[in-house]
């Protein structure tokens, strides 16, 4: 043993060596944090050496296009605020609990998710979140991915998704992954899972099993494996995740304040994507400039605890810190919580407005003409005056008037929401925040402006709204025609065709899976029908053989 880890050693020492002499005049191609981590992480390099069967120019090769899809894919800057919070509250893939093994559970629920390509960035931002968290605070901790395909259909199937996650483990987190598990898989998705299979090496195949939920058990102890996947643990996930959760990863809280604790990565706090003032501009009543802004948020109160590093590290690295490394936690008591934003679409119990659309503002017009004008119509419920404000996260992109006022009881009002040219591609990507709050007394524009920077939080009500573009069917005719003639087609209206098309084809593939499942009961009551018959004849038999068997002695 000792002689093994001396050769894994000297082999470490030539891949960083290595990587610095051949890649020492271009390190900016690279981000600091990763080309720190390549000096100081003897751990690191070990994977890519053992991914790579200890081929160190394999490990080389592989480490640069690892550390070149890092600094493009922006993996040190992401946080949990920078990733769109419906995917942590949707609860389709989320770590929890650990197997027989020690290795973290990443659960996969399928049913869960619906395919949509405009999603597929955020999606991976967030999966990446998710591993690079998880390599961050547990090192040496490997990863079970558990696909859960009960009750999933060709609707909840996306190979582009899947394709990305064989990627990460594959090329981008190597030595991560210890089990790839696909649980109950429905017969219809049989040959998508073999084309799965030809996207990785005879080694990492062996990784991948088909397991029932009886199976499951010979991986995953009884009382740590959810319910619905054949254990006796009645965890249902929640966002952020309660102290249940954490515990169930070997998260311990220093402090007892706090009701709920949210970790991060990357040594920072990140609080969820919520409108706070920092976090969104004011909607502009005028055209706005032709620079864009950016987004900034801050941050909240953390707390810290310790987190021992992991022993399963079969390599002792020398140059990380000894004993535990601060891991940052953000504690939300009872205070913080009230200032969360909420889920889109919600209003608050207290209900000053019904706000009309509730849920999403859908744009609907061509990428080639100007402004294109979406109505938000409030109505005050109340019989008192009430203020509101209209935010956005994307104040370039819109033009609102007005984007505050004042309703008077028993009154409504509309708000004129303008897309500006240009900026249809990413209206998906923006949100829009209506602020409201009672008034005791009549209040001047000056007054009313003053107000919003010194009303507490938790006297205004919040209502959040998606965004989405929608080509009118006049643009999507006629950029159909200039395709089948040939003529030129701008990006911009190619974009057009191909959203359409994408939503088209997933309609026809939720149809597709609705037919699967009416076929699937059809068999089933066949063969119930078919039992059935066959337990009758059988029946019939009996009583026939009987009844002759009787009349023969009789006669």
């Amino acid at each position: 043993m000792a002689e093994e880890n001396e050769l894994e050693t000297k082999r470490i020492d030539e891949l960083r060596q290595r990587f610095f002499h051949e890649n020492g005049t271009n390190l900016q191609e690279f981000d600091e944090q990763d080309v720190k981590r390549v000096r100081d992480e003897d751990f690191w390099l070990s994977c890519f050496l053992k991914s790579r069967k200890q081929d160190v120019d394999n490990a080389l090769s592989a480490l640069v296009e690892c550390l070149k899809w890092r600094k493009s894919f922006g993996v040190n800057e992401l946080t949990e605020r920078s990733v769109d919070r419906r995917l942590f509250e949707a609860g389709f893939l989320f770590p929890y609990n650990r197997d027989k093994d020690g290795n973290t559970l990443v659960i996969y629920i399928g049913k869960l998710y619906n395919k949509d390509p405009q999603q597929h960035p955020e999606l991976k931002r967030y999966l990446v979140f998710l591993l690079e968290k998880h390599v961050k605070m547990f090192p040496g901790r490997k990863v079970t991915f558990l696909f859960d395909m009960q009750d999933t259909g060709l609707a909840n199937m996306d190979m582009d998704f899947v394709k990305f996650i064989i990627s990460c483990f594959r090329d981008y987190f190597p030595w991560t992954l210890a089990w790839l598990l696909i649980v109950e898989m429905p017969w219809i998705l049989a040959a998508t899972w073999k084309i799965v299979k030809s996207w990785l090496s005879p080694e990492a195949v062996k990784k991948i099993r088909f397991l029932n939920k009886a199976e499951l058990l010979d991986l995953v102890d009884e009382d740590k494996l959810l319910v619905r996947l054949g254990g006796t643990d009645p965890y249902e996930y929640t966002y952020p995740p309660t102290k249940e959760a954490l515990a169930s990863l070997g998260i311990t809280e220093s402090t007892s304040n706090s009701t709920e604790d949210s970790f991060t990565a990357n040594g920072t706090v990140n609080q969820s994507n919520d409108f706070d003032d920092d976090s969104c501009e004011d909607a502009r009543e005028e055209a706005p400039p032709s620079n864009t802004k950016k987004v900034t948020f801050e941050d909240g109160p953390a707390t810290t605890v310790d987190q021992n590093l992991e022993n399963s590290a079969s390599l002792s690295n020398t140059k990380q810190r000894n004993g535990s490394t601060k891991l940052t936690f953000r504690a939300v008591n009872s205070r913080s919580s009230q200032r969360r934003a909420p889920p889109d679409g919600f209003i608050s119990t207290k209900n000053l407005l019904t706000i009309t659309p509730a849920e999403e503002l859908v744009f609907t017009g061509t990428t080639s003409t100007g402004e294109i004008l979406q109505s938000l119509s409030l109505s005050n419920n109340t019989l008192s005056t009430v203020a509101f404000k209209v935010k956005t996260t994307s104040p370039e992109s819109y033009r609102v008037r007005p984007s505050s006022g004042v309703i008077p009881a028993n009154s409504s009002t509309d708000v004129s929401v303008f897309l500006q040219p240009g900026h249809a591609a990413s209206v998906i990507r923006d949100k829009f925040l209506v602020m409201s709050t009672e008034l005791q007394d009549d209040k001047s524009p000056g007054e009313l402006a003053a107000l919003w920077k010194t009303i507490p939080k938790s006297n205004i009500v919040e209502h959040r709204l998606r965004c989405r573009f929608l080509a009118s069917s006049a643009q999507l005719s006629g950029q159909y025609s200039d395709i089948a003639e040939g003529k030129p087609v701008t990006l911009s209206m190619a974009m057009d065709s191909i959203q359409a098309l994408q939503r088209q084809l997933s309609d026809v593939e939720k149809k597709l899976d609705t037919t699967n499942r009416k076929i699937s009961h059809i068999e089933t009551g066949l063969n119930v029908f078919i039992k059935v018959q066959l337990g009758l004849f059988s029946v019939m038999l009996v009583l026939f053989a009987t009844v002759m068997y009787y009349a023969t002695f009789l006669i």
